[in-house]
């Protein structure tokens, strides 16, 4: 999963893209326009354009009116390559789920690609990142908020809550794990990814600085001819500040992933609670409703004692 931003120069383009409305889709080396047929649009109908939408909206809402500002987002979803369920029920129900966090009044669209052979099927869920919230005078107010809504703390949650939500609705994917697109990877493992990168990296530079450093026999290594230590030593110099540099990095990077596998624990954990208090209050739920049931059938028999007894009394009092 990644997220891209757009200002309203590049409104146009990018709802022909999703819609496949540009005018030479067969242009593009990507996209195989016999299977267009095959894509769909998972948000809800309307009479009018997705730019007369935007527009509409736009409207109803407040907004800085700047060439620079960001109208609409665009999360893009991919169908993990061992994903094993209906392909169909996995986009619905990821589409639920953005609609969750975004709601379902500011989609502009969600259509799913199946048109792209080199790429796996994916949804491009595109919506206006509106904030609720208060105005100077404590007044509730809508207002396009792209800053507020994609902060750095909802692209590092947005993955497990996503592979969370599909697991309780009962669509196994492992999106954590995804390994077949960068864009499709949690913030957790890119960052493993770039430690990787820079240990390799370091290890590269102590080979070559190996190499420089130990000049043991240097007419054998060099077919005769001497070569002075002292021509290497700028780049040694050189290398070693690299080197130190990328350890410095590495231990950063250490760090953060750290940081990040505990934020992870804390989630689960307080899901595992929330799940835990949710049951508990459906099951005290179901005991009121039962006690409520059982309160009327109480004073259903009540009535009809009443209603007997009355019955008895104006009996004896006409047989007297």
């Amino acid at each position: 999963m990644h997220v891209e931003k757009y200002t309203k120069t590049a409104l146009g383009n990018m709802l022909k893209h999703y819609s496949r409305e540009q005018k030479d889709p067969e242009c593009r080396d990507n996209i195989n326009i016999n299977l267009t047929k095959y894509n769909y649009n998972l948000a809800p109908e309307r009479e009018v354009s997705d730019l007369q939408f935007i527009q509409q909206r736009l409207e109803e809402v407040k907004h800085l009116k700047r060439d620079d500002v960001n109208i609409i987002a665009d999360w893009i979803i991919t169908l993990p390559k061992d994903f094993k369920g209906d392909e169909e029920k996995f986009f619905q129900t990821a589409y639920k789920g953005f609609c969750s966090r975004y709601e379902e009044q500011n989609v502009v669209s969600a259509w799913v690609h199946k048109d792209e052979p080199q790429a796996m099927p994916h949804m491009h869920f595109c919506f206006m990142p509106i904030q609720r919230t208060v105005d100077k005078n404590n007044h509730d107010i809508e207002k396009l908020n792209a800053k507020a809504i994609l902060n750095r703390q909802e692209l590092k949650e947005i993955h497990p809550f996503m592979e969370r939500y599909l697991e309780r609705n009962h669509v196994h994917a492992h999106l954590l794990n995804e390994k077949t697109r960068d864009g499709n990877k949690s913030v957790k493992e890119l960052k493993e990814e770039q430690a990787i990168k820079d240990l390799k990296a370091v290890q590269t530079l102590r080979a070559v600085q190996k190499d420089i450093v130990e000049p043991v026999q240097p007419t054998r290594t060099l077919k005769g001819k001497v070569v002075p230590y002292e021509q290497y030593q700028h780049d040694i110099n050189a290398l070693n500040a690299k080197l130190l540099q990328r350890e410095n990095k590495t231990k950063q990077l250490e760090s953060d992933l750290n940081f990040q596998r505990y934020k992870y624990q804390e989630l689960d954990k307080n899901f595992n609670q929330e799940h835990k208090e949710f049951l508990e209050l459906k099951e005290k739920q179901l005991d009121k409703e039962y006690l409520k049931q059982q309160m009327k059938e109480i004073e259903h028999l009540h009535d009809m004692n009443r209603f007997h007894n009355h019955t008895r009394d104006d009996i004896t009092i006409s047989g007297r």
